[in-house]
This record gives C-alpha cells, sequence and structure tokens, in this order.
C-alpha cells in the first residue's frame, strides 16, 4: 500500500500489506475519509484463506485480520473483492469451498472500524457445480449486489446475480 495526495504525490513509503510469503489476489477499498481497507488470498500453511488489513487516514497500517471463518483443512478460500460505501462500512465477498460443490461464493459485512458485523455467510443459493469469480458493490451496509459466474438452474455457465438487502 501506497496512499497518494490529491496532486499525485506518495504520503508515505510502500508498506508491505500481507505477512505470509504466499499471497495473492489483492482488492482494495477506499471511504471519504481516506480510510483503506485490503483484502486478498494468502496461505497460512494449513489453507488459503481471505485475510484484509485496514489503514487509517494518514497511511497508518492497522492489523492483519482472518476474514473467512472456515476451519482448515476445511477448504480454500479465494478470489476475494471489496466495496466500501462513504461512512467506510465494507463488505467482502470470496470463492471457496463449502457449499457442498466445488466452490460457492461467500461474504461478510465490517462496519467502519474493522469489527465484522456478521458471521460469513453465502450469497449463492445453487450448491451444484461451481460459483466463482465474485464481485460487489454496496450503497450501504444494508444495501450490495453480488454477481458472480458459475452453474445455476437450467445453465451449466451463466453469470449470477443476488441483489441484498440485509
Amino acid at each position: 500500500v501506497r496512499p497518494f495526495s490529491d496532486d499525485g504525490n506518495p504520503l508515505r513509503v510502500e508498506d508491505w500489506v500481507n505477512v505470509a510469503s504466499f499471497s495473492a489476489a489483492p482488492d482494495v477499498a477506499i471511504d471519504a475519509a481516506g480510510r483503506i481497507t485490503v483484502v486478498w488470498r494468502s496461505d497460512n500453511l494449513t489453507h488459503d484463506g481471505i485475510w484484509m488489513r485496514t489503514y487509517a487516514s494518514d497511511g497508518t497500517p492497522g492489523a492483519h485480520v482472518q476474514v473467512d471463518q472456515h476451519p482448515s483443512p476445511f477448504g480454500d478460500m479465494t478470489n476475494p473483492s471489496i466495496t466500501m460505501d462513504s461512512a467506510g462500512n465494507y463488505i467482502v465477498v470470496y470463492e471457496g469451498s463449502g457449499d457442498g460443490d466445488g466452490l460457492g461464493v461467500f461474504a461478510r459485512k465490517y462496519d467502519a472500524s474493522g469489527t465484522a458485523l456478521t458471521d460469513e455467510f453465502q450469497i449463492n443459493q445453487t450448491a451444484t457445480g461451481t460459483q466463482h469469480m465474485a464481485s460487489v458493490a454496496m450503497l450501504d451496509t444494508d444495501y450490495f449486489v453480488v454477481v458472480w459466474s458459475g452453474n445455476g438452474p437450467d445453465d451449466a455457465s451463466g453469470v449470477f446475480t443476488d441483489i441484498s438487502v440485509l
């Protein structure tokens, strides 16, 4: 992570976000106050999990936090996507094992302080085949939309959506 000012000048030196050497698939979101949250997939030597790290508006890093709640060696989680509203609340979606098929789409909601508002929950309803490559957008913590590719009712390969009000 390396934050920049409005005129493109760096605010500080770059920071090493992840703690494990086997990490990939990052995504980032920023709120109106300049707070940043980065998510990524990382191997903790028992399974691939989804991790996040928050940064204050001045770039000060917070702790590393595991997002997924899958116990190892239950299955691997990968390809996270994050979205954040202007107040700093955010939702992380990702794909992984655990819905009875190859892959499913899961999510977890957080408030602006990084406190989890929900446990991990499943987005997709079809539990046959594979659901993957999820992306998320939100208006606020109560209204968000997730899209993904995968198997569905009467469709071997399609793009699906879930518009949620929680």
